[in-house]
């Protein structure tokens, strides 16, 4: 695994989450990607806090039906998946 796998991945959870179907199961298909990515190996050990706590407030929010709260969540898993991105592309870059 790799930073680059880091990044896959993240372009991964960002399709699912642009897919069609409720807000929810979009949540549920980008989380599951997500899950797989590894604390140094995919990404920075900040990047990875910030991803662990939004998975952690995601499974307290899975039963709560607010369309609302979702949308905002969406958001910051969105900002977060292109952070990743962005600091994983930075790093390949160094690592070259």
């Amino acid at each position: 695994m790799s930073y680059q796998y880091g990044i896959g991945i993240c372009r991964e959870a960002l399709t699912y989450l642009s897919g069609d179907g409720d807000i929810q199961s979009r949540l549920v298909k980008a989380f599951g990607e997500l899950s797989v990515i590894k604390e140094g190996e995919d990404l920075s050990h900040e990047l990875y806090n910030e991803l662990n706590s939004l998975d952690n407030e995601f499974r307290l929010r899975k039963g709560n039906d607010d369309i609302s709260l979702h949308r905002d969540f969406t958001h910051r898993v969105v900002f977060l998946c292109v952070e990743i991105i962005i600091d994983n592309s930075q790093a390949k870059l160094i690592e070259a």
